[in-house]
């Protein structure tokens, strides 16, 4: 299910970056660390074949990822492994909905041909998909199981 709604977004994300880089003076939203987060997901989702995490960019080089809410707390392990926080900073790395701290899965990091890149990222913000209000009543979002 997830495959069928966010394999598109993958796709369109890809297809709209192409398109930029088309144009006459091309148009470069991306910059390294996007691209190494495009990477990590695609490793990700090759790891056993199947689509458990999307992305796509802000109209800059954010990349804002999707997944399901059983797959967070393994991506955000990932996330957080191979683009860990400058521990200089004061400020909290995971901010939004409160998690627990991740632990990576030692075979599925040992896929990444890549060394993390600490203070790459300032922040990670963790949040959810919200329902829609029909004549106020919640309804359930499609991309919530």
């Amino acid at each position: 299910m997830f495959c069928d709604r966010h394999g598109g977004c993958l796709q369109d994300s890809n297809q709209f970056h192409a398109v930029c880089l088309d144009t006459d003076p091309p148009i470069f939203y991306l910059n390294d660390i996007s691209k190494r987060i495009i990477q990590l997901i695609t490793i990700y989702n090759s790891f056993d074949g199947n689509i458990k995490a999307a992305y796509t960019f802000d109209a800059g080089p954010n990349a804002v990822l999707y997944t399901l809410s059983s797959q967070v707390s393994q991506l955000l392990a990932l996330v957080s492994h191979f683009f860990p926080p400058d521990h200089t900073s004061e400020s909290p790395f995971v901010i939004g909905l409160s998690q627990t701290t991740p632990v990576i899965d030692k075979k599925l990091a040992e896929q990444f041909q890549v060394e993390p890149i600490p203070g790459s990222l300032k922040y990670i913000i963790h949040t959810k998909v919200c329902c829609c209000h029909v004549n106020n009543q919640p309804l359930p979002s499609p991309w919530m199981t």
